[in-house]
């Protein structure tokens, strides 16, 4: 079954692109047809924001720097070699550039990657303006564009450019659909969520990002290309830094994460004012008036106006049942058998760890071994040290001291991906599933790594194969551990609790892993749904090693065959749940005392 929000963004598209087909075939004016098809121009570098800023969630302020690189590129190369070959130049000159510049800026943060973006959308203006390069540019003057005659029509002009706009922004929606709905797109969404948990499932957050962006900037590049095209002569205030940001408004306004909003989005900002200028004194106060209530009124903005009210029609017509409320699962998952598993339980052995924060020692000379097949405990208070010992073992993070061994393979210093190599699986005290995809999906991201591909094989859609196969996976793997059939094709955000923890293993069970460690896996549940967890566990260990960190004492004495206590960052007993709890000491720091329940959970 397609899943619900791609299948809805989908058909909204589609019928997006078929009105704009038949509008070209109405007896529009000369100037209602150019707006249009410039409207389809901007819309190409909108779908291309979109994937960077909507479904990453990057912001940028800089992308009409790229149209601008993108026309002047093809104006330029336009006088010496063929359309079709300057316009492949122009947009591989602008992809390297953004590989280059996406290098530094997608390393910046929220607003300093705003500042970043938009001053490159300012430096782009002035050097396109002035003298540096003013005999290539011709400066403030600007450039004529070479005119593109095929037989007795020109390219750019009446519907000719017409229908090259629209060819051009249909090739655009595939791509970025096919990169939104793939490995790719799920990563995108990932990273947004959570770069921590996308890398310890062994992807490469910043490579992502940079990705992203370059693919952007390309689409940026081809709409200057078509509106150096159509408008047959350019200058540097086509492409002002505030473009950038009225084309980060045609997302935003249009609705982000969903392809036909950027579309929708550029329609409006690129018609409506021409309709306003009647009223010159209140064009730019009625169109603020009407950006802010889009943006006030509809969160999702056009396309979320739009996708609502189909799915209230939908719902009143019985097409689609009403969205059922959460509901908790708590049958042990001891249905169906245990997912293919290619991997072998691995020992894990820490010796002699340190990690010092700021002059703050978190771990202090940290040694236990754990034998492979076996579920091994971490407890202690709070700041003991457990998720900074998990985050090492993980990859997450460099320890100053001591090393790690998977079997008899050391963990690196630091690289989740090498972590993930070794085997290494992880799941958090926090879930951090992405909402708007289904848990089938969320699972999906575990074979990341796995299925590694080219983005090109996912921008053409010639990965179904592999999806398939993974996706099969996945719901094998979520039935392994106890979520219903019919919940596989739910959004993340719409799960109970103890539904979200069951996908974060499952999530983690798809990576394939020999040792597989879990950050409180049973914190905010029920007895119940802990006994259920215990279930999976007992069955885990057939194939795993798993090392487990929990403050419910009663459960650990039950899951688990041996545990390490932390205090302060160091050891303070090793051995058997049994032994270690017994210890003055460790009821003395951890529970608060010789003679105090074990069955309490110590206060956060």
């Amino acid at each position: 079954m397609i899943h619900r929000m791609q299948s809805n963004q989908r058909a909204v598209t589609i019928a997006v692109l078929i009105l704009i087909g038949l509008c070209g075939l109405l007896p529009l004016d000369a100037t209602s047809q150019f707006l249009l098809a410039t409207a389809m121009a901007w819309a190409v570098a909108a779908v291309g924001l979109d994937i960077f800023s909507g479904y990453l969630g990057q912001p940028s302020f800089g992308h009409a720097g790229f149209i601008g690189l993108g026309a002047y590129g093809y104006a330029i190369l336009g006088r010496y070699v063929p359309p079709l070959l300057a316009a492949a130049g122009a947009l591989l000159a602008v992809a390297a550039i953004s590989v280059v510049m996406g290098s530094a800026l997608v390393r910046l943060r929220d607003f300093g990657l705003v500042l970043g973006t938009f001053f490159f959308s300012y430096i782009v203006t002035a050097m396109l303006s002035g003298t540096t390069l003013a005999s290539i540019t011709n400066g403030e003057s600007g450039l004529q564009v070479p005119a593109i005659q095929i037989g007795t029509a020109y390219l750019g002009q009446g519907s000719a450019y017409y229908w090259l706009c629209l060819l051009a922004l249909t090739v655009a929606v595939l791509l970025s659909g096919n990169y939104a709905s793939s490995r790719a797109g799920r990563a995108l969404r990932l990273v947004n969520r959570s770069e921590t948990v996308a890398e310890a499932l062994g992807a490469a957050p910043g490579r992502i990002k940079l990705t992203a962006f370059t693919y952007s900037a390309s689409l940026a590049a081809a709409a200057g290309v078509l509106i150096a095209i159509g408008s047959g002569y350019i200058s540097p205030d086509n492409f002002s830094a505030q473009q950038s940001i009225i084309l980060y408004a045609m997302v935003a306004v249009g609705g982000m994460s969903s392809i036909a909003g950027p579309i929708l989005g550029a329609l409006l900002f690129t018609i409506t004012p021409n309709y306003l200028q009647a009223a010159k004194t209140y064009q730019d106060i009625v169109f603020a008036v009407v950006l802010l209530t889009c943006l006030v009124l509809f969160r999702r903005g056009c396309y979320g106006l739009i996708d609502s009210a189909a799915r209230a029609v939908a719902r009143r017509a019985r097409i689609v049942p009403p969205d059922t409320p959460p509901r908790r699962h708590d049958a042990a998952p001891d249905r169906v058998g245990s997912p293919g598993r290619s991997g072998v339980a691995a020992a894990l052995d820490v010796e002699a760890l340190q990690v010092d924060y700021d002059g703050v020692r978190a771990l202090d000379s940290v040694t236990f071994h754990v034998d492979p097949g076996r579920v091994h405990a971490l407890v202690g208070p709070n700041g003991a040290g457990k998720t900074t010992l998990l985050n090492c073992v993980s990859g997450l993070e460099a320890p100053a001291r001591g090393t790690i061994l998977v079997g008899e393979r050391p963990v690196p210093a630091r690289g989740p991906a090498k972590g993930r190599q070794l085997g290494v699986s992880r799941t958090f005290q926090n879930p951090a599933l992405v909402g708007d995809l289904s848990c089938i999906e969320n699972v999906m991201l575990g074979h990341y790594y796995a299925h590694r591909s080219p983005l090109l094989i996912d921008l053409l859609g010639l990965g179904r194969r592999r999806e398939a196969a993974s996706r099969a996976a996945a719901a094998g793997t979520l039935q392994f551990v106890g979520v219903d059939g019919d919940r596989h094709e739910a959004d993340a955000d719409e799960l109970s609790f103890a539904e979200m923890k069951l996908v974060d293993i499952a999530r983690a069970l798809a990576m394939d892993g020999r040792l597989l460690v879990m950050d409180e896996p049973t914190a905010g549940l029920s007895g119940t749904e802990m006994a259920s967890i215990s279930a999976l566990i007992r069955r885990l260990r057939e194939t795993l090693t798993v090392v487990v960190v929990s403050h419910h004492v009663p459960w650990i004495r039950e899951v688990s065959e041996s545990a390490t206590v932390l205090a302060a960052g160091r050891v303070i007993a090793r051995g058997t749940p049994q032994e270690v709890f017994a210890s003055a000491e460790v009821q003395e720091v951890f529970i608060g005392g010789p003679g105090r329940s074990h069955g309490k959970e110590p206060s956060r």
